[in-house]
């Protein structure tokens, strides 16, 4: 903290600000709005904390973290959990390391094992080095969707159209019926993939106090869907946490579809820019995004603590995760989403 700088937690009257810096700010994601803390405190009772910095009273910085109580009871700080991203937002970069110092400070006064911020770096390098590594997948949005569908390889925008002759169609809309919808197929995915999936109740509050700032795709084979997607936004920033299909009807191309309407509705909105989220540089997600024009940008989650190394963005090499995902994809689907929402509160990935 400098002399003319002063940080501190929002006051409960003081949040409406929150949205209004960080929606100005260009390195903010629609992971630091105010709705995704509230929601991760009213659906898994996981405390928020809105620290800012104030420079003559006015705002000039903010930093969203989460007191995040994991499996083992013990109680670390997260920006920001459920997301890839969060971190500081600063009008120039010392009071952004003003924030990561009062942070630090807090760890030293507090009962937490380490603080995780959770970060990308500005510039794209698509090179040896990413090997291996977690990346962002961003793409650069045009003015129009016809604009950029006619920026699509030929293959990429007949497999759209494979879609729509198949007889896919897909609806857009953020109502109960389509949480209901998006949540089934999603479950089902998970479970076939070996992870535990959120309650059904966090997306409905997700939902509920992203407001305007949410909507959710569904695709359909007739009356049933068989592909489901969301999207959360700030006006000129879009990122889609969570994507999934019914493997069953794969073949259909269900996944274009989606992907291509939620661009179609970024762009319509406004949008210049469509987060695909995370994926190991160069493997099977990342190939899939890469396609699409998609652009890396390496993650930098950085942990203050017990150790103050690059973390190891979600390694999938543990020999207890291969074993845990190999008992979950076993069990009933009915028990996995019995018990899957009971663990994945207390899981910050």
């Amino acid at each position: 903290m400098t002399n003319s700088l002063v940080i501190r937690d929002l006051k409960t009257e003081e949040l409406d600000l929150w949205d209004g810096y960080v929606t100005q700010h260009p390195s903010h994601t629609p992971y630091h709005l105010l709705g995704w803390g509230k929601s991760v405190t009213e659906a898994y009772k996981q405390p928020v904390r809105y620290v800012a910095a104030f420079e003559n009273g006015k705002i000039v910085g903010v930093l969203p973290v989460s007191e995040f109580k994991n499996l083992n009871g013990k109680k670390d700080l997260c920006s920001m959990p459920y997301c890839d991203l969060g971190g500081a937002l600063g009008n120039d970069d010392e009071t952004k390391q003003a924030l990561e110092h009062y942070l630090e400070s807090r760890l030293n006064k507090e009962s937490f094992r380490y603080s995780e911020l959770r970060e990308r770096y500005s510039h794209a390098d698509e090179s040896a080095s990413l090997d291996g590594k977690k990346v962002s997948m961003l793409l650069t949005l045009p003015d129009s969707a016809d604009e950029l569908l006619s920026s699509f390889k030929s293959k990429l925008r007949s497999q759209i159209r494979k879609a729509e002759k198949n007889g896919l169609s897909y609806e857009i809309g953020c109502t109960p019926d389509y949480i209901d919808s998006f949540y089934d197929v999603l479950a089902e995915n998970l479970h076939r993939l070996g992870s535990p999936v959120h309650s059904k109740s966090w997306f409905v509050v997700l939902m509920r106090e992203l407001k305007e700032n949410a909507v959710i795709s569904i695709v359909k084979k007739d009356d049933l869907v068989v592909g489901a997607g969301l999207i959360i936004f700030t006006g000129q920033k879009v990122a889609i946490p969570w994507a999934s299909t019914r493997v069953q009807y794969n073949n259909l191309s269900p996944n274009m579809l989606l992907y291509w309407s939620l661009l179609k509705y970024s762009c319509d909105n406004g949008a210049n820019e469509f987060d695909f989220g995370r994926s190991t540089y160069n493997q099977g997600t990342y190939k899939f995004k890469k396609q699409w024009g998609c652009e890396p940008r390496l993650l930098n989650w950085r942990r203050q603590g017990e150790t103050n190394d690059t973390l190891n963005v979600d390694s999938p090499d543990s020999k207890l995760r291969v074993a845990i995902e190999s008992i979950w994809r076993s069990m009933p689907l009915s028990l996995a989403n019995f018990l899957g929402p009971k663990l994945r509160r207390f899981i910050s990935l």
